[in-house]
Formats: structure tokens, C-alpha cells, sequence
């Protein structure tokens, strides 16, 4: 839909309130449980939903007269506030992170999440980017391929420089390592919200509304540095003081070019599942091959101009699509 300048600007507001200002107060909790050594992934976990939520709740109050995937999107938002409350009592109760809750979170709110998507109607799935759309989408497996190819290379290469290409090797021929992505494969959809909850918020909603004033191109480079931005309270508790600098620039390299290419991917597909699951590859892929996934090991500028690099040659072409130069797409 085209927003009038007072629509727009509600949901911009409603949209920074809840994926930016939850998370980033929400940090003071767990800027505390780092300092007592607490497991601080539960904050993660939880900011990834936040993207999404603040874009559902942000539709919801604006079109509020529009017929909607109710039951999903509600799901989603107490799913969403959970998590809020779940990661804040982590601080005083250690054993929520990592235990039996996150777990309960994550598979039972995917599974009560799949079940509310199938329940919606078909049309409605689809006029709010929840659908397969297989008309767009018939060969999803080439972008599959070739982000599982970028994943390769920077691996290798990230190996070779740190002179560790024989242990990654090893990984690679090992029978475990095949069925480690099988595993992650069925994996995804045990825990896929918290990928939708970023890829929801940023590819459709916030995407789309960014190129309709400044265009695809454009709007895609500005997501990737509001997308870097919105990182920053876990620079300050995964990296050390020496390593923020590098660290932030580093993510900045990264969402840029994740950016520019999940972006020309939901633009070609207008398939937010794709996306999602790009998204879970990155993630799943470093999980697998632990600290050979890339060369953080060594954080300096190096590792910088080398992630500038490989991203460029691999991800950040497609920026002179033609896609880029065509119309807003249908994302809201």
C-alpha cells in the first residue's frame, strides 16, 4: 500500500519504539547477567523477534480497518513478549537461559505459530507476505545455492588466512558434517521465528517502506546500516574494549551486504520464508563449523578488508540488478 506522510510516519515511530528501544533497554538486564557470568544468549534470542513484533503491532494500529492474519500476528506478539519477559528474568534466574523455557519458546512457539499460519485463509496469508507466493518463487534452490556457496568460499578462504585449512577439511568429509545440515535443515522449522521475526521486520516491512521514499537501491543500503545500528547492544558483551572498533565496522560490512542481497532475493521472490531461511544458513553454518565459519579469530583491520572483499565479490554485485531499478514491489 502507499502511506500518506501521517501513516508513515506512525509506523516508523511504532516500529523504532518496539524493535529498537525494547531491545536496547533491555540490554541494562543484560549488560548485568554478563557481569555475573550469566549465559546472555536468551537476549539475543529474544531481540531477534522484536523486528518483526514491532512491525505487526505498528500494521495493526495503522490499517487497523484492514482484514489481517489475526491469529498469527497475535500469536506472534505474545510469543515476542514472552521472550521479553523470559530474557529480562534470566538476570535474576540464570537457569531460564539455555534451559527448559528457551526451549519451550522456541519449538512450541514455532509449532503454535505454523499451526495459527495454516489456520489463516489463503488470500489473507498472501496480502500480507505470509504466503509461498510459487509464482515468483519456482526455483528458490539457486539463491539456496549460491548463499551456500558465499558460505564456502569465506570459510575457506577465512581458513586458508589463518592457516587452519586442514582442520576445516577434516569437517568438511567427516559423515557428521552432511548429517549436521540435514539436521539443521528439519531445524529450521522447530525454531524458524526467530529468523522470520527479523527477516518479517526488516525485508517486508521495513524494506518496503524505506524504498518507497528513496527507491529499492537506496532503500536497501539504508537498511543495512539501520539494521548494523540496531546490533550494537551485543557489540558491548561479545566483543572485548579492543575489539568494538573492529567489531562494529566488521557488522556494518555485513549487514550491508546481507542487506543488499536478502533484499534483491525478497525483491525477485517477494518470499519472506526465503529470506528467513538465508538467514538461518548464516547462522546454523557458523554453529556447525564453530570458529572456522569465519575469521573472527583474528580481529583486526585485516579481518575487516577481508570480509569486505569476499562479501563484495560474492554478495554485494547484485545491487546493479535491474531489479533495484524497477518500481516498489507489494511488500506492504
Amino acid at each position: 500500500m502507499k502511506h500518506t506522510p501521517d501513516s508513515y510516519e506512525k509506523e516508523i515511530v511504532i516500529f523504532v519504539s518496539i524493535s529498537f528501544l525494547v531491545p536496547f533497554c533491555a540490554s541494562i538486564f543484560m549488560w548485568i547477567s554478563y557481569l555475573h557470568g550469566g549465559d546472555i544468549s536468551i537476549f539475543s534470542l529474544a531481540q531477534m523477534h522484536y523486528p518483526a513484533a514491532g512491525a505487526i503491532l505498528a500494521m495493526m494500529i495503522v490499517r487497523k480497518g484492514s482484514i489481517m492474519p489475526r491469529k498469527y500476528f497475535i500469536c506472534f506478539l505474545v510469543l515476542s513478549f514472552l521472550w521479553l519477559i523470559s530474557s529480562l528474568l534470566s538476570t535474576f534466574f540464570p537457569n531460564i537461559s539455555g534451559g527448559a523455557i528457551e526451549n519451550v519458546l522456541t519449538v512450541g512457539g514455532s509449532i503454535l505459530l505454523w499451526i495459527m499460519l495454516v489456520l489463516e485463509k489463503s488470500e489473507v496469508r498472501k496480502s500480507w507476505g505470509l504466503n509461498y507466493n510459487i509464482e515468483k518463487c519456482k526455483y528458490p534452490i539457486k539463491y539456496v545455492f549460491w548463499f551456500a556457496g558465499f558460505l564456502m568460499i569465506r570459510s575457506i578462504l577465512g581458513a586458508i588466512w589463518q592457516g587452519r585449512f586442514p582442520e576445516l577439511i577434516k569437517i568438511f568429509t567427516v559423515p557428521q558434517f552432511t548429517i549436521n545440515i540435514l539436521i539443521y535443515f528439519f531445524i529450521f522449522f522447530l525454531s524458524f521465528t526467530a529468523y522470520f521475526g527479523e527477516e518479517y521486520g526488516w525485508r517486508y516491512f521495513l524494506q518496503s517502506l524505506i524504498s518507497e521514499k528513496f527507491g529499492k537501491r537506496k532503500g536497501c543500503i539504508i537498511l543495512g546500516v539501520i539494521w548494523t545500528f540496531w546490533h550494537l547492544p551485543l557489540y558491548f558483551t561479545y566483543s572485548t574494549p579492543q575489539e568494538i572498533v573492529f567489531n562494529i565496522v566488521g557488522q556494518l560490512v555485513t549487514c550491508m551486504s546481507f542487506a543488499i542481497f536478502f533484499g534483491y532475493v525478497f525483491i525477485k521472490t517477494e518470499n519472506i520464508w526465503i529470506v528467513s531461511f538465508l538467514h538461518a544458513m548464516n547462522n546454523s553454518f557458523s554453529t556447525i563449523i564453530g570458529e572456522l565459519s569465519d575469521p573472527t579469530l583474528d580481529v583486526s583491520w585485516e579481518f575487516v578488508w577481508f570480509t569486505l572483499a569476499v562479501n563484495s565479490i560474492c554478495l554485494m554485485p547484485v545491487i546493479f540488478s535491474k531489479s533495484f531499478s524497477k518500481n516498489p514491489g507489494k511488500g506492504i
